[in-house]
């Protein structure tokens, strides 16, 4: 999301004191934001089908956009 985005939607659905949104992000996107990024979801949701863990997933999201998401899974119990 561009940074005007990120604050737009920090203003309509700020971040709650548990660190969580009350609405889901998607809900309060715009139909052009959704469209700008329907590629880059579906492209992360192949890496995700390719893995096959968490560790592989970060490796393969680092090799494909040059970044880590640290956060991306923090707090859940994946078995």
């Amino acid at each position: 999301m561009t940074p005007e985005e990120k604050a737009k939607l920090d203003i309509v659905n700020p971040i709650l004191p548990n660190g969580r949104r009350k609405y889901k992000i998607h809900q309060m996107l715009s139909k052009e934001t959704k469209e700008r990024l329907s590629l880059h979801v579906i492209s992360v949701l192949v890496l995700m089908k390719s893995a096959n863990s968490v560790a592989e997933l970060r490796r393969l999201v680092q090799g494909q956009y040059g970044i880590d998401q640290p956060n991306l899974f923090d707090g859940w119990e994946i078995k």
